[in-house]
């Protein structure tokens, strides 16, 4: 598996005041042979990024945004999972009481 950073501040993205470890993406699946605008919009991340103490994914089957019925893009997960993904983890840093690396 490769790795990769997300950005802090990138919209949609969880915002917890650093870069760390992260994935996203959307997934179209076929029906009956043909791609439709439905996908699997998923964000998966672990923290602190230099030694971990959780990873977690988000997976959301079919998610529909406002504005998705003409570009099927805005399902990405930055913009659906991502903010689930956050909650959770800014929860989790507390109730853990996480530090910074």
């Amino acid at each position: 598996m490769s790795s990769s950073t997300v950005p802090a501040g990138r919209p949609g993205s969880p915002d917890l005041r650093s870069t760390r470890p992260g994935r996203q993406g959307p997934r179209r699946f076929p029906v009956n042979g043909q791609y439709t605008l439905d996908v699997w919009a998923s964000y998966v991340g672990f923290l602190p990024a230099n030694h971990p103490k959780f990873t977690m994914i988000v997976v959301m089957r079919k998610p529909h945004v406002p504005g998705s019925d003409r570009d099927w893009t805005l399902n990405d997960g930055y913009f659906t999972a991502a903010p689930v993904w956050q909650k959770i983890a800014q929860a989790m840093v507390v109730d853990w009481r996480i530090t910074p690396d």
